[in-house]
């Protein structure tokens, strides 16, 4: 006869918190990075931005423990950076356009029906 054993699965949520931290520090340090490499001077609200970030996570944590307490540790520190790096490429778009004089793109319209 076989037995049947459960164990308990772990919430692992100090692992999170150590990843989302490392996540933070590599989404704030590609925005400085950004500052750095087009101007020569990190970006005068770097410091906004990191704490912004950091005040986002903990409230993102807080709601995974609350609401969600054996979800997947990984996800939530994957999500955070793709999306610091997603507001750095944002800015080096527009530090570009800044430094060489070129307008924001118009967007373009589909034209169904004349000319």
């Amino acid at each position: 006869m076989a037995t049947i054993v459960s164990y308990t699965a772990r919430p692992r949520r100090l692992i999170q918190a150590l990843l989302l931290l490392l996540a933070v520090a590599v989404g704030v340090g590609a925005y400085a990075l950004v500052g750095l490499g087009r101007f020569d001077e990190s970006p005068a609200n770097l410091l906004q931005v990191g704490i912004g970030a950091l005040v986002l996570v903990a409230v993102l944590q807080i709601a995974v423990m609350w609401r969600a307490p054996y979800a997947d540790p990984v996800i939530l520190p994957i999500v955070v950076p793709l999306n610091l790096l997603g507001v750095s490429m944002i800015e080096s778009v527009h530090a570009a356009n800044e430094i060489y004089g070129r307008a924001a793109p118009r967007a373009r319209t589909a034209r169904c029906c004349g000319p």
